[in-house]
């Protein structure tokens, strides 16, 4: 629309009209749009016949309107009467307008408000266009425009409209807000950087103190769970012979028992003379091959001895 305000200054023929619909539309819509303007040519002529003979618009055709058979060429459509080559512009973009109003997606007026950090320039427009395909009268436009920009805007850019003084003009509303909604938007940009950069900061400390806490106990772990011997009798690990109270073998067979041995003061098991005299098994150390106990050395010296 901005664009077809702008080439609205000057008198367009046919040919420039042509033109920019084939940029414009596609070629569906430009087949709707030539079936708009072969229309509108209709009507021009019919009204043309009620002029008087004076008029050069009273004997034009429609070849003429739409730049057709001895009317294509440009040359020849630049130097048709200035009435005539008005005509032809005013009804050129009129069909121009009325094809994009019917491709563009119809959003209601009153659907268009700004949001909290939107800028008030883009609000503005999206009104303003809104407005343009639904109102056809440009002043009721006009009021239309002032009465919503100052209902639907942000409650930021409501209070600058409300201290401006008079009945300030749409321009005027504009640019005392176009500002404003740019600068709020910066302004809770730059507010929540710091907080976001504080968040992320905490949670790689976070980060960092749970690994290293697991870390930690995982070592604890490994160095509660270190082996230092199995037991000959059972196999279980971190106990002796002399120590050992297990009934069955870890592989899950039971074990016999030692005997009617009892349980001395200091909690190793004596044994009785019923009890078998063989020899003990020695413990298996798997640290740095670690001698067996004094206690065990004595009693198995003892046992070589008798042997002997």
């Amino acid at each position: 629309m901005q664009m077809l305000r702008s080439l609205d200054a000057d008198a367009l023929p046919p040919y420039d009209i042509r033109c920019l619909a084939l940029v414009l539309f596609r070629p569906v819509e430009y087949d709707i749009f030539k079936y708009k303007w072969t229309q509108l040519a209709g009507r021009v002529v019919a009204q043309n016949a009620a002029l008087g003979q004076q008029d050069p618009r009273c004997v034009i055709g429609t070849d003429v309107l739409l730049g057709m058979g001895n009317f294509a060429g440009l040359q020849r459509q630049v130097a048709l009467e200035s009435l005539v080559l008005d005509q032809c512009h005013r009804m050129g973009m009129a069909a121009l307008v009325q094809t994009i109003e019917m491709a563009a997606l119809k959003e209601s007026f009153a659907a268009v408000i700004q949001g909290t950090h939107k800028p008030f320039l883009q609000f503005a427009e999206r009104l303003t266009a809104s407005v343009e395909r639904q109102v056809d009268d440009l002043n009721a436009r006009q009021l239309v425009l002032k009465n919503l920009v100052r209902t639907n805007c942000n409650a930021e850019c409501r209070r600058i409209i409300e201290a401006l003084p008079g009945d300030p003009s749409l321009p005027q509303i504009v640019q005392a807000c176009a500002r404003i909604g740019a600068t709020g938007y910066k302004m809770a940009a730059l507010a929540t950087a710091p907080q976001l950069a504080w968040t992320r900061q905490q949670g790689g400390q976070q980060k960092q103190e749970n690994s290293q806490a697991s870390k930690k106990q995982g070592k604890k772990v490994q160095r509660g769970t270190n082996v230092i011997c199995f037991c000959s009798r059972c196999g279980g690990p971190n106990h002796t012979l002399d120590a050992c109270r297990a009934t069955a073998h870890a592989s899950g067979q039971p074990l016999l028992s030692l005997g009617n041995g009892k349980w001395s003061m200091k909690g190793r098991r004596t044994q009785t003379q019923n009890s078998f005299q063989g020899p003990e098994p020695m413990e298996v150390f798997l640290a740095g091959l670690q001698p067996a106990p004094a206690a065990q050395q004595v009693s198995m010296s003892a046992q070589q001895q008798q042997s002997s």
